[in-house]
């Protein structure tokens, strides 16, 4: 057995909705008739797939006034809200949408499912997704929690639908459902965390058990990444984010013997090659 053994999270790199988004993104780009594309603003949360894109002809924009009528738009995977969408076609904007198919799910529950009752909605309230889902329900008594302590202050109600952020800690999921059932008689339970969220998680949980550290590769600001950060750093392991492997030194390494590898579902592909390649050289052997 080798001295230094590294530890894959698998899966590692893109999920698929995010494949899918940059797919579509690169067969837009590469149609002259779009040019200029905008895109509304990140595509997913990874600094280098917005750099990619810069050189590619994309033109970040935060606000639709930002874009001149009849340009092409592109919405991306954490999707956009009713109110965009209407005033997209308002100011006559050619819209190319790449929300992920999750989110589009819960867009359309949130729009149309037992409209008559309120939502209680689990997710950070300065997403992107959630700004977008919560969008789509403008028309319901909407309750937004970001926790247990939350959910335990709600105020009394009887029957109400239930939804969550896509990338949200299953087991924050799994407690936050405990006290809302306790609480309400009739809750229609319709949260769905992303299947390619799920096995990174509990594969982060195994490898906190027994990695002297665990490497999270993704951008900072990605909520994906740091949902994997806590999860491991909650079972009191040591782990930190990177981006790319310039962040690694040979001192960081120093000391280690166990190294797990996680990545973010909006890490490309390469970044994650270029980080097992890096280790590897550091006299890494993968187990």
């Amino acid at each position: 057995m080798p001295d230094k053994r590294l530890h894959l999270a698998r899966p590692l790199g893109f999920c698929g909705g995010v494949r899918r988004a940059l797919d579509m993104f690169g067969q837009l780009a590469s149609t002259p008739d779009a040019r200029p594309l905008y895109v509304l603003h990140e595509l997913v949360h990874n600094s280098a797939v917005t750099q990619g894109m810069i050189q590619a002809g994309a033109h970040f924009v935060s606000r639709l006034e930002e874009i001149p009528a009849g340009a092409h738009v592109f919405f991306g995977a954490h999707g956009v809200s009713q109110a965009t969408i209407e005033a997209a076609q308002a100011n006559r904007l050619i819209v190319h949408d790449a929300t992920c198919p999750l989110v589009a799910r819960n867009q359309a529950l949130a729009a149309a499912e037992c409209p008559e009752l309120p939502l209680i909605f689990l997710g950070d309230q300065s997403h992107p997704e959630v700004q977008g889902i919560l969008g789509h329900a403008s028309h319901r008594r909407i309750f937004l929690i970001s926790g247990p302590d939350e959910a335990k202050a709600l105020p009394p109600v009887d029957e109400a639908l239930f939804l969550c952020q896509t990338t949200l800690d299953t087991r924050l999921l799994a407690e936050v459902l405990l006290i809302l059932r306790d609480r309400l008689p009739m809750l229609h339970d319709a949260a769905q965390i992303c299947e390619a969220v799920k096995p990174r998680q509990e594969a982060v949980r195994q490898l906190a058990t027994f990695c002297d550290l665990l490497l999270v590769l993704g951008s900072r600001h990605s909520a994906n990444a740091q949902t994997l950060l806590k999860a491991a750093t909650g079972l009191s392991a040591k782990a930190l984010i990177i981006q790319t492997e310039t962040e690694l030194s040979p001192e960081m390494l120093t000391s280690v013997k166990n190294l797990g590898l996680a990545s973010a579902t909006s890490t490309p592909d390469n970044l994650v090659d270029n980080v097992i390649q890096y280790l590897e050289h550091a006299g890494f052997h993968q187990v």
